[in-house]
């Protein structure tokens, strides 16, 4: 397709952006829209306006920037092992903080600067 309709999003990306919301509810009360239209558009049923997929992709930058802000540590994504349609382990959200410089490299460096 040589010009492809800009009016209608990406379902996919709307799918994957809605996990983080939880369920159909929190994602109409956050798009301001009916859970009729939010449910329409995620199975399919209905085109999903352009502006959905981009404003949720906005929304998750926005809360990971303020996270990384508040904490000074970066959001990792929750990955999870899926058994029987329930998600098992979905791990640590934040990454791990770097590991703390040993007490003799502290020692060393400050032998060298004085």
């Amino acid at each position: 397709m040589r010009y492809p309709n800009k009016r209608y999003g990406n379902p996919e990306a709307m799918r994957h952006y809605a996990m983080w919301y939880g369920n159909v509810k929190n994602l109409a009360q956050a798009l301001r829209r009916s859970e009729r239209s939010v449910r329409d558009w995620l199975s399919g049923a209905a085109r999903v306006p352009f502006w959905v997929p981009e404003l949720m992709r906005l929304q998750q930058m926005e809360h990971n920037n303020t996270a990384y802000q508040i904490t000074g540590r970066q959001v990792a994504a929750r990955l999870g092992t899926v058994a029987a349609g329930v998600v098992v382990d979905a791990g640590a959200r934040f990454l791990p903080d770097p590991a703390p410089p040993a007490l003799t490299e502290i020692a060393a460096v400050k032998k060298a600067h004085c």
